[in-house]
């Protein structure tokens, strides 16, 4: 099957999002499930679409019992994977090997995440393969996300704090169990209504202990992304989940999105109105400092600056050594003479050894 440039006639592979001859740009089609599609020999049925990500799409879902989220692996990249109109089958991109490896550690990833039983954490019920592609069954959360709670109004110094202990407790739990997070944000915290928070979509969580889990694709959502999230090179552990919690911290108490993580490293400064708490301020610059081994290093780290029972420097930074938390040699990428980092101005070209990694 082929697409016909509307413009110049011309015809072009399925898979283009281009016309490869006059430049112009076709629309996709959503490549959404349908409502009313099902799913693992019709256990599951589809509502509608709850959010979408550079990984996958999240749908509501009715099972034979009660609702659900369903989590399909899709990432967004048309070179991996694409889905033709009216049909539920992912269909290769030109990439499709890196898909298929994808995939793979997706459901390695599963397997990991059924052993996760924490009250702060959305539980996997269930998983699946289908349409070529994998499916994660996780309990439907009845809450608003922190950030349409922010949208409404931001938090006081007090409610913030509130709101970290349990979250800072979760990931501790995750780390313990040598995963990271990787894509802590408001979008990702769930707030039921009596004010618990609950961490969601795990499609991101590494084995950080493996230099074999290290992701191909860059998994940054900017703003909450530490700079180690640019590349696929620089090693990633409790100390990224840490940067993203100090930007969802800022954004709690500030109300708008922080700079990116390489605009931080190129010198720009977060902004703090007149009367900001100084001592979440204190620990929002030490969880967020652009160069990893000068960062907080564990969330016993965070805690112990959120409590103001130790200062933000010295003593907490992630030395440049072999980590107690990660067995990876953390300047091991010195070797590196440069490293793309895809920004909010495109493309960053650093030298690797100014990232302090």
């Amino acid at each position: 099957m082929s697409v016909i440039c509307p413009v110049c006639a011309s015809e072009n592979p399925e898979v283009a999002v281009a016309c490869g001859v006059c430049g112009h740009r076709f629309i996709a089609p959503d490549p959404a499930l349908p409502a009313g599609a099902t799913l693992d020999g019709g256990r599951y049925t589809i509502e509608r679409v709850l959010g979408r990500g550079g990984f996958g799409i999240t749908y509501r879902a009715r099972s034979r019992h009660r609702p659900v989220a369903i989590k399909e692996f899709f990432p967004v990249d048309r070179d991996l994977c694409g889905r033709a109109p009216g049909s539920c089958n992912l269909r290769p991109g030109r990439e499709w090997e890196h898909f298929e490896l994808q995939l793979r550690r997706f459901l390695d990833e599963a397997n990991r995440l059924h052993e996760l039983h924490h009250e702060h954490i959305v539980p996997l019920r269930d998983h699946f393969e289908e349409n070529g592609t994998a499916y994660l069954v996780l309990d439907l959360i009845d809450g608003d996300s922190l950030a349409e709670r922010v949208g409404r109004a931001r938090y006081r110094p007090d409610e913030a704090r509130a709101l970290l202990e349990p979250l800072i407790g979760a990931l501790e739990y995750l780390h313990g169990k040598s995963l990271a997070h990787l894509d802590v944000k408001p979008h990702n915290i769930l707030v039921k209504s009596d004010g618990a928070p609950v961490l969601i979509d795990f499609g991101l969580a590494r084995d950080y202990l493996s230099a074999k889990t290290r992701s191909i694709m860059l998994d940054a959502s900017d703003g909450y992304a530490a700079i180690e999230q640019y590349s696929a090179d620089l090693p990633r552990g409790p100390w990224t989940d840490v940067y993203a919690l100090g930007a969802t911290l800022y954004f709690m108490l500030a109300g708008e999105i922080p700079p990116n993580a390489p605009a931080l490293l190129d010198g720009r400064q977060l902004v703090f109105s007149a009367g900001f708490d100084a001592g979440l301020r204190e620990t929002i610059e030490a969880a967020m400092r652009p160069r990893a081994m000068e960062r907080l290093r564990d969330l016993a780290a965070f805690r112990a600056v959120l409590a103001g029972s130790v200062a933000s420097g010295g003593t907490v930074r992630r030395k440049d050594r072999r980590s107690d938390d990660c067995q990876e040699p953390i300047a091991f990428a010195h070797h590196f003479v440069d490293t793309c980092l895809f920004g909010a101005r495109g493309i960053m070209v650093l030298d690797i050894a100014e990232l302090g990694c």
